[in-house]
């Protein structure tokens, strides 16, 4: 199993952390019951179970269910790294009442500004 080689979680079983770097851990146990694999990885007990087709959820002891889905043929999977944060300078926000009358007045100030210089 790879995973994050730093995972954090808080008391509730939020994950609060996540490194960048990955470990692989070898599975020491395995057995299938029903619809749910159990696995000991790291000395740590995991059950995955199948919720439909293509996709599953994965528990362990002081974590919320993580709830996966099968990546479709072909993708290269890849740990992120980081998030691209969005560059709010290059959008307008839309006024949530009638900015019309405000921005002509902010306008015709800006003008008569420009103007007595």
């Amino acid at each position: 199993m790879t995973r994050p080689a730093q995972l954090t979680f808080s008391p509730d079983g939020d994950v609060t952390e996540i490194g960048a770097d990955q470990v692989t851990l070898p599975i020491q146990k395995s057995a299938l019951r029903g619809k749910q694999l159990e696995l000991t990885i790291d000395r740590d007990r995991y059950v995955l179970g199948i919720e439909g087709p293509n996709r599953a959820s994965l528990v362990t002891q002081g974590m919320r269910a993580w709830h996966l889905e099968r990546a479709a043929g072909g993708e290269k999977i890849v740990l992120a790294t980081h998030l691209a944060e969005p560059d709010y300078r290059k959008k307008s926000v839309p006024c949530a009442n009638n900015c019309g009358p405000w921005l002509r007045r902010i306008k015709k100030r800006a003008s008569r500004s420009i103007q007595r210089r």
